[in-house]
């Protein structure tokens, strides 16, 4: 028994080491054109984010609504760009959020926004201390 809890962990490990270093090489990839792009298309982001299914992952739209306010605030208002590390980190996540193709394709019943869910939630645990400063 033992055995088997320690492989999930040192799984689970390894999957949040993965997943981490995806999120750092995406966001590296990341121009001021992406941005630009991205805070045009917010209003249909959000329209979309109405449409989630709430059942299945019952936090997700407002964890990426948080994430648009963090954005527009320290874009939109403050004029900040990509080279900081939080504002890159909730652009990616948006983006890839915005994506028609990504690992999981969305149109899966149930199963669609697994991993849109898990790139929000690991940006958001990232960078949390950032996100909770107030500007």
């Amino acid at each position: 028994m033992t055995t088997n809890l320690t492989q999930a962990t040192d799984m689970k490990e390894s999957i949040t080491t993965e997943l981490n270093s995806f999120i750092q090489s995406q966001v590296t990839e990341l121009s001021a054109l992406d941005l630009e792009r991205l805070t045009t298309d917010l209003p249909v982001l959000r329209k979309r984010f109405t449409r989630l299914p709430l059942k299945t992952y019952p936090y997700l739209a407002d964890q990426l609504e948080f994430l648009c306010r963090f954005v527009e605030d320290r874009v939109v208002r403050l004029g900040k760009d990509l080279t900081e590390q939080p504002v890159a980190e909730a652009a990616f996540a948006l983006l890839y959020f915005q994506r028609a193709i990504d690992l999981i394709p969305d149109p899966i019943p149930d199963m669609g926004l697994l991993d849109d869910a898990i790139i929000v939630r690991m940006v958001l645990r990232r960078q949390e201390q950032a996100l909770d400063r107030k500007s």
